[in-house]
């Protein structure tokens, strides 16, 4: 029975939830996801908890935030005044593209929404929560 290690392929099931029961995450369908372990489809922990699993193999990890989604940075939020969004009219929970000054652009959500101004934040919705998996190791398809 093949063990999975970085660079193969596997196949897996998993449920991905807070510590609340909230699930955030799943394999999608009813087959297993397929992806290659180390080419970042997965959270860096996520990756690393399918290391040394076969087929068969059932586990329960707990990611913390910094290998999930990263910490929240308070310095990845964007006040804008009303005027330079209001053809958009922002409601929150609303993911706006955004040229930032480097000339990039970022998803950011909309987190505030007032009569003057709109709060945008491009940490990632997850960023700063520890997530919860368990997985089912289905097949390691090739290495």
């Amino acid at each position: 029975m093949a063990q999975a290690k970085v660079g193969d392929t596997v196949k897996v099931f998993y449920i991905g939830r807070f510590e609340d029961g909230t699930i955030v995450d799943h394999s999608p369908g009813s087959e297993p996801f397929q992806f290659k372990i180390g080419d970042g489809a997965m959270v860096q922990g996520f990756e690393e908890a399918l290391v040394g699993m076969g087929p068969g193999d059932v586990k329960t990890i707990d990611i913390p935030a910094t290998k999930a989604y990263g910490e929240r940075m308070d310095g990845m939020t964007m006040e804008l005044s009303r005027s330079r969004v209001k053809s958009l009219a922002p409601e929150l929970g609303d993911i706006l593209e955004v040229t930032l000054p480097s000339g990039r652009k970022a998803n950011m959500i909309v987190v505030e929404v007032t009569e003057s101004k709109a709060v945008l934040d491009a940490n990632h919705p997850l960023a700063g929560r520890n997530i919860i998996f368990d997985i089912e190791m289905v097949a390691v398809v090739s290495g």
